[in-house]
């Protein structure tokens, strides 16, 4: 949620809230000597119409409220402070609701229950959504800081001095951890961050997501204004000039579409259309996935890179979900790299840190293969990034109930489909990303051998016939960094 609809929403909850309480009093405890009067007060009027204009204001913004963090809260699986969310989310649903009907009600016995309800929702809600404000913030405890820091070890120096004793030293102040969920790049995005107050470790949250947000404007490829969304849309046979950034990253991407054979290679986005994997799923018939295929591969897109110019020799689509959220990720490091304070960011199946936190290296479930609710392997992550591919709950189902991944191989142009799922550690969350994809793509056969030789850091979790049963088949670069399960 940016700063000014946080602000907004606060704004308008005040003018709706005190509105409605002097409304009320105004109605309800105060009279007047007038036995003709229709109002208790000359500025009863006037509150109810604030009241009334404020309220659709508050309620837009609580929708932007929702769409920036409560939907992405709601699809997280971190269980902080989700309690008192869900009452506020409830009780706001219930106090606009009665606020409506309100308006509509036709008989005084159903206007004076409305009321009420209001009333008793609008209560819940302020009392709920003050407790989820109070549980959000982590209290700087400056004053406990101060007197650790500085106070109590004067006072133990001359002491110790009085008796001739040497004084022990003072502990060292303990970091603020804050953390922010947002919908980012098509998934929820989990930001941690720690520094030495609240205020400098918003500022550093602020500052990440406002670096992923730069990167998703212009890797995107359903926004008219991004570059790669010119890319894609630029006439076939005609070179057009990209940013320099842009034009190393592509260039990094050719590279490891050459280094892997065409297992890595993000320009199937017809494919993916052909597939209909990102809406409504369906088979192609022969034709159609035979014209995709011949207008995906990164074979038809000419790079020059002394002059940092595209050409599409063929109507390819480039689609960022191989490697976006790495180049995300690596910039974001590189935005941090000089800045104190520690920092975690969970991707929807991409993690990457900055070094250790204050309590050491960060933990890491990796989910079940088939399972994804079902943690099976419990790593730490002290440096780099892990990145996860594998069946999600993005997997689709066709009309006659195959489920096909949401995944293409490039080499076959058809969807990936297997039980089992790959983790890979490297230090680049951008190579983290892409060999995840790949490796993936192979297979646990071809993929082990090729990672093995490579001296990749790599995992795949293959599904049992059991519940619970998983096999885990890691590269010597994975199981010397991380503790493996025995096969």
């Amino acid at each position: 949620m940016t700063w000014w609809e946080r602000r907004g929403f606060n704004a308008f909850h005040v003018i709706v809230a005190v509105t409605g309480v002097v409304y009320l009093y105004m109605k309800y405890a105060m009279a007047t000597d007038d036995p003709f009067a229709v109002i208790n007060h000359p500025w009863q009027s006037a509150m109810l119409s604030m009241h009334v204009v404020a309220a659709p204001l508050f309620v837009a913004f609580f929708g932007m409220l929702f769409r920036s963090h409560s939907f992405a809260k709601i699809r997280s699986t971190n269980p902080a402070n989700r309690r008192t969310g869900w009452t506020s989310l409830l009780s706001f649903s219930a106090m606009a609701l009665s606020g409506y009907l309100i308006q509509v009600a036709t008989t005084p016995a159903l206007i004076t229950f409305f009321i009420w309800t209001h009333v008793a929702a609008s209560t819940v809600f302020v009392v709920g959504y003050g407790i989820h404000l109070v549980n959000g913030w982590r209290i700087d405890r400056v004053s406990s800081r101060f007197a650790s820091s500085f106070a109590v070890p004067l006072l133990v120096c001359l002491g110790a001095a009085a008796c001739g004793l040497e004084a022990a030293p003072a502990p060292l102040p303990q970091p603020v951890r804050v953390e922010r969920t947002v919908f980012l790049m098509g998934t929820v995005a989990t930001f941690v961050a720690e520094a030495l107050d609240r205020d400098t470790a918003l500022a550093k949250l602020e500052r990440m997501v406002r670096v992923i947000e730069e990167t998703e404007a212009e890797l995107s490829t359903w926004r008219d204004d991004s570059v790669l969304g010119g890319v894609n849309r630029q006439p076939v046979g005609e070179s057009a000039a990209v940013p320099d950034e842009i034009c190393g990253l592509l260039a990094r991407v050719a590279d490891w579409h050459e280094t892997t054979g065409g297992a890595f290679d993000p320009a199937v986005g017809n494919l993916i259309d052909a597939w209909g994997l990102r809406g409504a799923a369906r088979q192609p018939d022969d034709a159609l996935l035979e014209a995709a295929r011949a207008a995906s591969g990164l074979e038809h897109l000419v790079l020059d890179t002394q002059t940092c110019a595209v050409t599409r020799r063929a109507a390819v689509i480039l689609d960022a979900g191989a490697f976006g959220k790495g180049e995300a990720l690596d910039r974001v490091r590189e935005a941090e790299r000089d800045r104190p304070g520690a920092w975690f960011i969970d991707f929807g199946g991409q993690m990457a840190v900055s070094g250790e936190a204050a309590g050491g290296a960060w933990p890491i479930g990796v989910a079940h293969p088939a399972r994804r609710g079902i943690p099976v392997l419990e790593l730490r992550l002290a440096a780099g990034s892990l990145a996860t591919s594998g069946g999600s709950e993005r997997d689709l189902l066709l009309d006659s109930g195959e489920r096909i991944g949401h995944i293409i191989d490039p080499r076959t142009g058809r969807p990936v489909d297997r039980s089992a799922s790959v983790t890979v550690w490297h230090e680049d969350a951008f190579t983290a990303d892409v060999l995840s994809t790949t490796l993936y793509v192979m297979g646990p056969e071809e993929g082990l051998a090729w990672a093995e030789t490579r001296g990749l850091a790599a995992c795949f979790l293959i599904a049992g016939d059991g519940a619970g049963d998983v096999e885990f088949r890691a590269t010597a670069a994975f199981a010397a960094r991380f503790p493996v399960p025995p096969r």
